[in-house]
């Protein structure tokens, strides 16, 4: 995605989440300042599709998606994108 698109309803969040040092990852989004999860902690390396997020029952807003992958030894790397959320 690019930033600023316009996702609705049912949305196929693509990326990567691995390397050597994998542990795990999650994808969320930010929602009146807090960070909701659409998956956490998902333990298996993708590339591809990360998660699904359904949209239906978030208000129409610009909101942010960040995909956080952390490493066996604690560190984190995080990826974030702007997207209008228009049901």
């Amino acid at each position: 995605m690019c930033i600023r698109d316009r996702v609705s309803g049912l949305v196929f969040i693509q990326g990567n989440a691995g390397g050597d040092a994998f542990s795990s990852y999650s994808v969320e989004y930010l929602q009146d300042g807090v960070w909701q999860p659409v998956v956490t902690l998902v333990p298996v390396p993708v590339s591809g599709q990360l998660a699904s997020w359904d949209t239906t029952g978030i208000p129409n807003a610009i909101t942010v998606l960040r995909l956080t992958v952390f490493g066996v030894g604690g560190e984190q790397a995080e990826a974030s994108v702007t997207v209008d959320v228009v049901n």
